[in-house]
């Protein structure tokens, strides 16, 4: 029902429900969720996802890159590296000195 359940923070639990749906709906269409009409939902939800990224630490990519090369395991240097290309991880120029 619209009772308000105080572990919701004062929200009722159809809030939550619609809440929940929406962004199930937005997640299946993320073009959608890309557009202009959802630039206010976007910046109310940025500070959650900020929070929730900062859980998350990236991994050193360049430290199993140089574990990887020393071991002789080509394969996982190379997905390794791929992983500091994506994350756009700069290299000090030593390191790169030694992987070549």
């Amino acid at each position: 029902g619209d009772d308000l359940d105080p572990s919701l923070g004062g929200l009722s639990e159809d809030e939550l429900d619609i809440t929940i749906s929406t962004i199930e709906f937005l997640a299946d269409k993320p073009d959608l969720f890309l557009t202009k009409p959802f630039r206010d939902l976007r910046a109310a939800l940025d500070p959650l996802v900020q929070l929730q990224l900062k859980k998350y630490d990236v991994p050193d990519y360049g430290a199993r890159v140089t574990a990887a090369l020393k071991a002789s395991k080509w394969g996982d240097a190379m997905t390794a590296m791929q992983g500091v290309r994506a994350h756009q991880q700069v290299q000090k120029q030593g390191t790169l000195q030694r992987w070549v």
